[in-house]
């Protein structure tokens, strides 16, 4: 009677495991393609954005948030019904303090290779901040360009740190070492090559940084924040 019991038990065990490994292929699957969608997607938008940098800021604005709105409408698909949490997609604010203080940290080391590159670069009769791609805007229309760029990086942010580090971390089975940031950083770089070398290059340090401070702290604050302080600081250089 024992025997039979336990052979029943075994029996059942094996089942849910089977089950189980079912349904773990089917999620891995599912999250495979959605990642493939949406990077395929990510390919073709970002080489149809055109160079806008002469428009009025009205058609620059709109332009620069048509595409993200054309990004994030299908990674926030993707996500949808993966029981991702919103911890796991950086939503949080936990860690933010030492994320923030962090982030500061680096700033503060990055603005003087900044400043010196714009000092090797610039005209000697130029300002070193002469703010070359905004200048033509009033003063309103200057402040209104660096507010709505806040909300716009976290949008960049969201898709590339908070959704894309953790579906290729899923898909490698790997959230510890930096391989996911790396694989995240050569995308959003080879996305950038239709426009120059150097801006791929650029993109690809820049998201390894990003991706490693928001790795260390696992909130999205702090690298929306950097990010969005050394786009200013370099429009403000007239370095972009």
């Amino acid at each position: 009677m024992n025997n039979q019991l336990n052979i029943e038990l075994e029996d059942e065990s094996n089942l849910a495991s089977i089950e189980q490994l079912i349904h773990n292929h089917r999620y891995e699957k599912l999250l495979y393609w959605r990642f493939y969608f949406v990077s395929a997607w990510l390919f073709l938008v970002t080489g149809l954005i055109p160079n806008y940098s002469d428009e009025s800021l009205g058609l620059q604005t709109f332009i620069r948030w048509f595409f993200l709105l054309l990004l994030l409408g299908p990674t926030i698909w993707a996500v949808k019904g993966m029981k991702f949490t919103r911890a796991e997609l950086g939503l949080t604010f936990d860690g933010s303090k030492t994320a923030l203080v962090e982030c500061f940290y680096v700033f503060c080391l990055i603005v003087p290779v900044l400043v010196f590159a714009k000092i090797l670069s610039q005209n000697p009769v130029e300002p070193l901040f002469n703010w070359l791609t905004v200048r033509q805007y009033s003063s309103t229309e200057r402040w209104f360009y660096l507010l709505s760029y806040l909300p716009h990086t976290a949008g960049q942010e969201f898709i590339a740190r908070g959704v894309g580090i953790l579906m290729v971390s899923r898909i490698m089975h790997d959230f510890k070492s930096l391989k996911p940031v790396l694989a995240i950083s050569v995308l959003f770089a080879v996305c950038h090559l239709h426009l120059s070398f150097s801006v791929a290059t650029g993109v690809f340090v820049t998201s390894v940084l990003f991706g490693t401070l928001y790795r260390r702290h696992k909130t999205l604050l702090g690298v929306i924040l950097l990010h969005f302080a050394l786009g200013v600081t370099a429009t403000a250089l007239g370095l972009i």
